[in-house]
């Protein structure tokens, strides 16, 4: 048997899992981070209250390497799984890796080095998704163009009118420096669904510099039906995402008018995606209703169609604010249909 990497001090990179009924692939994701060219790592495995063997196998694997810590805590979705991650986390960056996705093994090598070399506060990298049907690039998680190319750049001074287009809000595409995310205070936030959405953008708007490697390192595995009915089961969850971060930028006074229209724009199409991706009448009303209260806190519908970086948002969203007395199914146009992801490809600034 191969000897366990000694426990260290402090870590190069502590790497958090939040861990719920994922035996099926519990034991390959293990066993990619554990093979990591990066050896000074941790890893904590947070058992948010497994029903399944998820529990046996980390443990099988901690008796294995003792970089492995087990947290367990009852079932409180992966908000707060990670969140008793971080506060466990003594490495110098942080790196957030969902329990079925596939990890290169110089995922966290590459991305650390990258990193400590041009002194960044996160650094994101490329990745392709793995659905039912076949894998494919995710292109759109990462949109060059809206940074003009540059390999790394200090959202404080630029690119404000697009922080929230230009990456997606995956927390497990990103090495957080650590020091940066504790004195900012960022936490995820402990919500069944959209848990991960304030931790990132929060960070992505107020880091000092961001970097990433063109480098696809990451397999995100897509469970489509498993998806829907999560989204099914917390309509509103979204909504409540969006509005702590929007409060929290206000805590922060970094809520210009460049952030807020990129604010406002990201609010819109993931409002609009949300709605695609629910099926019952149920989900659907819900997420309509919660639409509404949004545009009464945002005012939407009262910007100019100019406003909006696509020109379908300006449309959309209109669509989706009909008189409280309308009943009938809304008529989701083309354009609509073809949103695959939290963000479509804006028109070029």
């Amino acid at each position: 048997m191969k000897k366990s990497p000694t426990i260290l001090t402090m870590p190069k990179v502590s790497v958090i899992i939040p861990i719920y009924n994922a035996e099926l692939y519990l034991a390959e994701c293990l066993e990619s981070i554990r093979n990591q060219s990066l050896k000074e790592i941790e890893i904590i495995g947070v058992n948010d209250g497994s029903t399944d063997n998820s529990l046996k196998i980390l443990e099988a694997y901690a008796q294995r390497d003792k970089r492995i810590k087990i947290i367990t805590q009852t079932n409180r979705g992966a908000g707060a799984a990670r969140n008793r991650g971080l506060a466990e986390a003594r490495g110098e960056y942080l790196s957030f890796l969902d329990s079925d996705d596939i990890f290169a093994s110089e995922l966290l090598e590459t991305m650390y080095k990258t990193a400590k070399d041009r002194q960044a506060d996160i650094c994101v990298c490329r990745s392709r998704k793995q659905s039912e049907k076949e894998v494919s690039s995710l292109t759109w998680a990462l949109k060059k163009f809206l940074i003009k190319d540059q390999t790394e750049f200090n959202p404080q001074k630029e690119y404000q009118k697009y922080i929230f287009q230009i990456f997606c809000g995956f927390p497990w595409d990103k090495l957080f420096r650590h020091e940066f995310i504790k004195t900012q205070g960022i936490k995820f936030q402990e919500i069944r669904h959209s848990n991960d959405l304030t931790f990132v953008y929060m960070a992505l708007a107020l880091a000092d510099k961001i970097t990433y490697t063109e480098q696809e390192l990451i397999t995100y595995r897509q469970h489509e039906r498993s998806l829907s009915h999560s989204l099914e089961h917390a309509p509103s969850c979204f909504a409540t995402a969006l509005t702590e971060l929007e409060k929290q930028l206000k805590s922060k006074k970094h809520f210009n008018q460049d952030i807020k229209r990129s604010f406002n724009n990201f609010a819109c199409e993931f409002a609009l995606w949300h709605y695609t991706q629910v099926t019952t009448p149920e989900a659907q009303s819900c997420v309509r209703e919660e639409i509404g209260k949004l545009n009464k806190r945002y005012k939407f519908n009262k910007f100019a169609k100019k406003y909006f970086y696509q020109p379908y948002l300006y449309d959309e969203i209109k669509e989706l604010l009909p008189p409280p007395s309308a009943t009938k199914p809304l008529r989701i146009s083309q354009a609509i249909k073809k949103i695959i992801s939290r963000f479509t490809k804006p028109e070029r600034p």
